[in-house]
């Protein structure tokens, strides 16, 4: 598929996501594929939580402070398969974009985990996308923090998650609003804006369709199990979300197995941001084939994302996505060609 047919399949997705109400129920996901999924053992709390900064080091970010995910919306399809991704609020609002039909909410940062777990008990006791947003008023919050702990009784930790609620309920409710106009100004259904998208991301978590996970991309160990569970379960990676993951190390062999070990197709679509804070205090929304980057991950010479994305630095005030064309997932040259190699497309920037 040329450039051509990357656009048409924009201007597709933009079409498919403006008719969310035209959405089917989502059906319980059975009980053999629901065990499976909560089966999947979660990597064990790492010992620092890095940034990338040194003065970032064991921030929690309990909220996401990329601006603009809306500008997703026009290059992602209602894909299906399996949606994997990182951090938090953020979750929702791709998969409305992608339209999974399991997805795996992991991060590293037991808060974020406990996080989502959070967000789950209060989709399901919020029949309206107003109600849920309600929950996180400072006038709503001891109820909330009851319904919370009431929902997560049966784990040990319950009374952890009604405190984290506690500290981030006010930082979460401003998160909210305030993705809530950026969404409506751009004219961008999610979670907070449409009933019937909110209505899908509740369905999902009621569906048993969503896990959250504690999984760090770089142990041997949880990333290895999704992947397996997913093939097994019979589905496709379809949506890879690592946020700006990608900024704070090297890839390291096991990082490579574990991007490796995950079941992808042609629809596959890897989302990352690239911080551009000295410029547009946001980032570089970035989105490729998913089997481009399993093909570069893999060679050993590819040190970091870098030389997967090729942009201008915004300007104040300006922000856009990236769009790798799709192409053959055709490992790049090794080190001794790449003198010689012919300039490759670049990619495309949308405003």
């Amino acid at each position: 598929m040329g450039r051509l047919g990357w656009s048409l399949r924009a201007l597709a997705a933009v079409a498919l996501i403006a008719s969310a109400s035209a959405w089917a129920e989502v059906a319980p996901l059975p009980a053999d594929k629901r065990s499976q999924m909560q089966a999947v053992a979660e990597d064990p709390a790492p010992k620092e939580l890095l940034g990338i900064t040194k003065g970032l080091h064991g921030k929690h970010y309990w909220t996401s402070n990329e601006w603009h995910l809306e500008l997703y919306a026009a290059h992602l399809t209602a894909v299906g398969g399996a949606y994997i991704g990182v951090g938090s609020d953020q979750a929702y609002l791709l998969m409305g974009m992608a339209r999974p039909e399991i997805a795996w909410l992991i991060d590293y940062d037991n808060d974020v985990v406990m996080l989502q777990r959070i967000y789950q008990a209060l989709f399901a006791g919020s029949a309206t996308r107003g109600e849920f947003v309600a929950r996180w008023r400072k006038d709503n919050r001891a109820t909330s923090r009851k319904l919370i702990t009431e929902a997560l009784a049966s784990r040990p930790d319950a009374k952890e998650h009604g405190r984290l609620f506690a500290m981030a309920a006010s930082r979460v409710e401003h998160r909210l609003l305030r993705v809530q106009r950026t969404f409506a100004k751009a004219k961008v259904p999610c979670f907070l804006t449409d009933d019937a998208t909110y209505t899908w991301v509740r369905d999902m978590g009621l569906a048993g369709r969503i896990q959250p996970l504690r999984a760090d991309l770089l142990n041997d160990g949880a990333i290895a199990r999704i992947g397996a569970a997913t093939r097994a379960m019979g589905y496709t990676v379809r949506a890879l979300y690592l946020s700006n993951a990608e900024g704070y190390w090297q890839y390291t062999p096991q990082f490579r197995k574990n991007m490796q070990s995950l079941p992808i197709d042609d629809q596959g679509r890897l989302m990352r941001t690239i911080g551009a804070w000295n410029f547009n205090f946001d980032y570089v929304y970035h989105l490729m084939p998913l089997r481009s980057f399993v093909a570069w991950v893999s060679q050993s010479y590819v040190k970091d994302f870098r030389a997967m994305v090729h942009f201008k630095w915004p300007q104040p005030g300006q922000y856009y996505t990236v769009v790798s064309p799709p192409s053959e997932p055709k490992p790049p040259p090794p080190p001794r060609k790449l003198a010689a190699r012919k300039k490759a497309p670049a990619a495309q920037a949308t405003p």
